[in-house]
């Protein structure tokens, strides 16, 4: 196992080693064996961010965290800060409006539906 994040993420690595794998009643993650099936460990957690705080405060400080996140300085090159998820979200738009095909599988398809007796669009 190697930590991420320095210190910090070394503690957060140990934690979950902990959570997830001693209090589960599994072995260690470095005693798993690497290949599909394999038993390991499992984390789950449910918070209710409203026991916290209400909705309203809730959705306000998330806008400021995104916003914050936004605004911060990019790498050379690096034209925008993209918040997880927020890649995939432009692109199932943009699919609303048409998966792009290159010229070669268009006739293909046309050439297909000619032969099925379909109409393309």
């Amino acid at each position: 196992m190697l930590p991420f994040g320095g210190h910090k993420g070394y503690a957060l690595l140990i934690a979950v080693e902990i959570l997830a794998g001693i209090l589960g009643g599994n072995v260690l993650s470095v005693q798993v064996p690497s290949f599909p099936g394999s038993q390991g460990g499992v984390l789950m957690g449910a918070l209710d961010p409203f026991k916290f705080l209400s909705y309203e405060e809730y959705i306000a400080l998330v806008d400021s965290l995104i916003k914050e996140i936004k605004s911060s300085l990019r790498a050379p090159g690096v034209e925008e800060t993209l918040i997880p998820g927020e890649r995939g979200e432009r692109t199932a738009r943009r699919r609303m409006e048409g998966v792009p095909l290159d010229a070669r599988t268009w006739n293909l398809l046309n050439d297909l539906a000619k032969e099925l007796g379909a109409r393309a669009s």
